[in-house]
């Protein structure tokens, strides 16, 4: 069976002092258990936030959990296995503002070809109910 994981990503944005500047962007992949603004540079640093067999009874509960959990305020889908914060996570310590994402994957083993990794909506591949406010 397979296994469906869940990341989380970041865009920090600084803003310069002079206005006519534009500002500045980082990427990377979130440790939200460590830090929520300390972006890593792989995927591999960052434990997932959802590591659930697919046919898992309480698979829509682990979804819902990260996405209350790890996205602030709205929440945007794009249809394909990735939901944005529709809030901006701005630290008083920090001159960088954060968006965070949860990418969605599905990860399986089929002989011949082994491993394989795809995207994976909760909502379209998964079937989940995850309230109206989710749908793309």
């Amino acid at each position: 069976m397979a296994t469906i994981y869940a990341h989380v990503t970041c865009t920090r944005t600084i803003h310069t002092s002079d206005e006519d500047d534009e500002p500045i962007y980082q990427y990377g992949w979130i440790d939200p258990w460590w830090s929520r603004t300390e972006l890593l540079e792989s995927r591999n640093d960052a434990p997932p936030v959802v590591h659930c067999a697919e046919d898992e009874p309480d698979l829509a509960d682990h979804v819902r959990d990260a996405l209350a959990s790890h996205l602030p305020g709205p929440v945007h889908n794009n249809g394909e296995g990735t939901f944005y914060a529709g809030a901006d996570h701005t630290p008083t310590d920090d001159e960088g503002s954060y968006t965070y994402a949860l990418h969605f994957t599905r990860k399986d083993f089929h002989p011949g070809t082994g491993w394989t990794e795809s995207s994976w909506c909760p909502i379209d591949d998964g079937h989940l109910d995850l309230g109206k406010d989710l749908a793309p």
